[in-house]
């Protein structure tokens, strides 16, 4: 069974439409901005119908990532207790701090190049700017996207367990394949997103 996480995933109109009111300030750009609604499910994992995404503020450290906060029909928050939130640029050439490290024992926390899981730990630390008036999306859908383990990671908790397959890859990159789920008919959206000015 395929292991990954749910989403709402944003249309393409609405990504243009936030990179025109808010830049990216850093070099790095996820892929495809989406707000996660749980990780770590598998393919068969539900995530509740929405009908519109509230984008409330922006976080952003002045050093490597930057992050819209959301609310979703009015919830802010995931079933992990983290705040709805959407990636939206980083500097993978700089360090972001400790504190900003997902790792829920503050101990083992560390510090290592921004990614865009960072957006979670800058968001618990600094909280968020809000805008005046949210930004108010409705063309969106829901996903899910299967994570691949890590294959060198993958491979050393093999070894540490007695195993030694001597075909397992040792490239160091996690690889996603996402299927798109619970999609209007035909598979596609028609709603429309509804901007509010800042």
């Amino acid at each position: 069974m395929s292991k990954g996480y749910t989403s709402y995933k944003l249309s393409e109109d609405a990504i243009n439409f936030l990179r025109e009111i808010v830049p990216p300030r850093y070099p790095n750009l996820p892929g495809s901005p989406h707000i996660t609604y749980e990780y770590g499910v598998s393919d068969t994992s539900i995530i509740p119908e929405a009908q519109e995404i509230k984008i409330l503020g922006i976080t952003d450290d002045n050093n490597g990532v930057q992050a819209f906060v959301v609310s979703i029909d009015d919830n802010e928050f995931k079933p992990d207790g983290n705040r709805f939130h959407i990636s939206w640029s980083y500097d993978n050439s700089k360090i972001a701090p400790a504190a900003f490290d997902k790792n829920p024992d503050p101990d083992k926390r560390t510090a290592k190049p921004y990614r865009t899981q960072h957006s979670n730990g800058a968001i618990r630390e600094l909280g968020f700017k809000p805008f005046e008036d949210p930004i108010i999306i409705t063309d969106f859908k829901t996903a899910f996207t299967e994570v691949i383990p890590n294959k060198k990671k993958q491979a050393k908790a093999d070894f540490q367990n007695g195993s030694t397959d001597s075909n397992t890859d040792m490239d160091n990159k996690e690889n996603h394949r996402e299927n798109h789920v619970n999609e209007t008919e035909n598979g596609e959206n028609t709603s429309k997103w509804r901007p509010r000015p800042l």
